[in-house]
């Protein structure tokens, strides 16, 4: 008995040394689940109309990803004006979500209407500093990395699950979910999308704005389209301090659907990233050299 106390007190020790794994910024359980971003009352509002709309925005990954909006007018203003063929701006208790554009209109006993987000879809005040960011990354290819935890219960798993990669202002760090090939074999059979990896943004020094993420995720984006083969960008990104969620980007960055494709990226071996994407980010600071980054 006290050689199998010492024992555990061994392995709890060695256990302590080793990071628990990143949970994805949002949980599903299948590719391609939609998830609400709001349900209940919103404006639209156009350059001389206000319409309030009773309905849900939801966060869809089919046909392709991005946010969309669905309900039922309560008055009429914006739909009998011209304004209906314009961009209008959705709005949630006097905060501005993003822009849409109105896909369809139609009256029956009741004005139904819907759209699809553009640009930028932020809740939240967007221009408050935070200190983390955490997103989900769906359809990466499986690279092994460092060791994390995910202790549920009694139970400890543990996996060569993290990249960790840092330039001269940021460190991004990325793990593969617990159940990474059961999702990867559900993409295999269903297609389309699935988070695969959780990840965080840290800044070295401060905090920062959504704007500053959004540029520091465009080119992280692009560097994982040269390492993964296909489009993948992160999403749902939500900017926290102290644990609390302070806004959430909702934008439908660019990611392809699932599809094996050759890479020139070892899974088993992926010592070099942080340093390529170091490498990258240095070159990308010069827009022209970026460019070229992105378009060869």
């Amino acid at each position: 008995t006290y050689s199998l106390r010492i024992l555990y007190m061994a392995i709890d020790l060695d256990l302590r040394h080793i990071p628990d794994r990143i949970d994805p910024s949002v949980e599903v359980v299948r590719p391609n689940e939609p998830l609400i971003i709001y349900s209940g009352e919103f404006e639209l509002q156009s350059a001389h109309h206000r319409t309030l709309v009773r309905g849900q925005i939801v966060f869809q990954w089919l046909p392709d990803i991005g946010a969309r909006f669905s309900g039922v007018g309560i008055d009429d203003a914006l739909f009998k004006s011209d304004d209906r063929f314009e961009t209008v701006s959705i709005v949630i208790d006097g905060s501005t979500l993003g822009r849409s554009h109105l896909t369809q209109i139609s009256f029956g006993d009741e004005w139904e209407i819907s759209g699809r987000l553009i640009g930028a879809v932020v809740m939240g005040d967007r221009s408050v500093q935070v200190t983390k960011a955490v997103f989900s990354l769906p359809c990466l290819r499986s690279f092994d990395g460092t060791v994390v935890k995910k202790i549920s219960g009694s139970n400890v798993q543990t996996s060569r699950s993290r990249l960790v990669l840092e330039n001269s202002d940021f460190v991004i760090t990325i793990d593969k979910t617990y159940d990474f090939e059961t999702r990867l074999n559900l993409l295999r059979s269903e297609g389309g999308f699935h988070i695969l990896y959780g990840g965080t943004v840290e800044k070295k020094k401060g905090s920062f704005n959504q704007s500053e993420l959004h540029e520091l995720i465009t080119s992280f984006s692009h560097f994982l389209i040269f390492i993964n083969g296909r489009r993948c960008c992160p999403v749902i990104l939500k900017g926290t301090h102290d644990g609390e969620t302070i806004w959430a980007d909702y934008s439908g960055y660019t990611s392809d659907s699932f599809k094996t494709v050759p890479a020139w990226t070892s899974p088993i071996n992926s010592s070099g990233i942080s340093e390529l994407w170091n490498a990258w980010s240095e070159i990308a600071k010069d827009e022209l050299d970026f460019d070229f980054l992105i378009t060869v």
